[in-house]
């Protein structure tokens, strides 16, 4: 015998025994009647928190699902694992017995499925999120970019450098897609490291060691045309959409949530904005490819980025993370190989002639000016 509650859905729980007996269920109330089931007639078990739950056919005037929550004993072979062996003695209820193996699941196996559901919920936010960007519009996205900036400009000094803003005006004016509905305004800050980054709406920030080290005109201009890329191509935006993704997959499993951008505006405004913005490997190759075409389309020497990664690869080595603009790029080595490629062997050689962006004195002008 084992202490029982029996549950019907029509008043409260009902405290009595229940017991096996060959091929049939009993449970007896206290001082009441002895109601009975066949074991093959039962719908389902389960083991919780040292209770065995059993689900009951439906009376026979089609009354709904009742529940036996049955107690297991102190000592003992525990009510599951009677039931299993009564199964198992009368030949039958194999269809009961294959949903009992099925549900007595350990600990173990419920966090492994846990994880599991974790894992896939986490990649199918952090997936899809990022083609929401097709649904906000660029005005939207340009204040997202002005919160970032607001979150981070405070550290950054904006120099002024006339022969560079006129140089940065003519290579985003060039290059820009005709079609594109962003105002590009690169801003130079005073910083030493070979550092660029393009933030959501049409904003680029350029750091003064670059312009300052850059080999060559071409060099600074195949950097510009990567950043107008990733404005472009609105890699910015989806990094950031799949960064709330995330938040509001980990907000939806403790039970909060999230409403519109309200989410992206406290999350920028309470970080430094660019951990965000650092694109993956496949938005790196994109812009790269699409620099390359948008120079070689405009006559320009497309082979100006080589020169720029060379001179990354000189200074810090193929290790990517050792700067923000390169956290997360592909090898420099590799990508030099492939903007090779994509550049052709006509590019920055004597086979087709390139149109230069300034001559060699007002480069050296303009390197002066920021300090190079």
């Amino acid at each position: 015998m084992y202490p029982a509650i029996y549950l019907d859905g029509s008043g409260g729980p009902v405290e009595g025994s229940v017991r096996l007996d060959l091929d049939e269920l009993h449970f007896k109330e206290e001082d009441g009647p002895t109601r009975t089931w066949k074991l093959g007639d039962l719908l389902g078990s389960r083991d919780v928190a040292g209770e065995t739950h059993l689900e009951l056919p439906p009376e026979a005037d089609g009354g709904p699902r009742t529940k036996l929550v049955v107690a297991r004993t102190a000592s003992g072979p525990g009510f599951g694992a009677a039931l299993d062996a009564s199964i198992s003695r009368v030949g039958g209820g194999s269809t009961m017995r294959a949903r009992r193996t099925g549900r007595r699941l350990g600990l173990g196996s419920w966090f492994i499925i846990a994880a599991v559901v974790v894992a896939v919920g986490y990649f199918a936010y952090s997936a899809l999120a990022p083609k929401l960007h097709v649904f906000v519009p660029p005005e939207r996205e340009a204040q997202l970019g002005e919160i970032v900036f607001d979150a981070v400009s405070d550290d950054w000094t904006q120099q002024n450098a006339p022969l560079f803003a006129a140089f940065a005006d003519k290579v985003m004016g060039e290059l820009r897609d005709p079609e594109s509905p962003y105002d590009i305004r690169v801003m130079l800050v005073e910083n030493e490291d070979l550092n660029a980054m393009a933030l959501p709406g049409g904003r680029v920030i350029v750091y003064s060691g670059l312009v300052a080290e850059s080999p060559s005109p071409n060099a600074l201009a195949g950097v510009l045309a990567h950043e107008l890329c990733h404005v472009e191509r609105r890699h910015s935006l989806k990094h950031l959409l799949r960064a709330i993704g995330i938040l509001q997959f980990a907000g939806a499993a403790v039970g909060g949530g999230t409403e519109g951008f309200e989410i992206a505006e406290t999350f920028l405004e309470a970080s430094s904005g660019l951990l965000v913005l650092k694109h993956s490997r496949l938005a790196e190759t994109d812009a790269d490819t699409l620099a390359v075409e948008k120079l070689k389309k405009a006559g320009r020497n497309a082979a100006g980025l080589i020169e720029f990664f060379e001179l990354v690869e000189e200074k810090y080595g193929d290790l990517p993370g050792t700067l923000g603009w390169l956290s997360t790029h592909p090898l420099t080595e590799d990508r030099i190989k492939r903007v090779r490629k994509l550049a052709g062997p006509a590019q920055g050689g004597a086979m087709i002639a390139t149109k230069p962006w300034m001559t060699d004195e007002e480069w050296a002008a303009l390197q002066a000016e920021v300090g190079g």
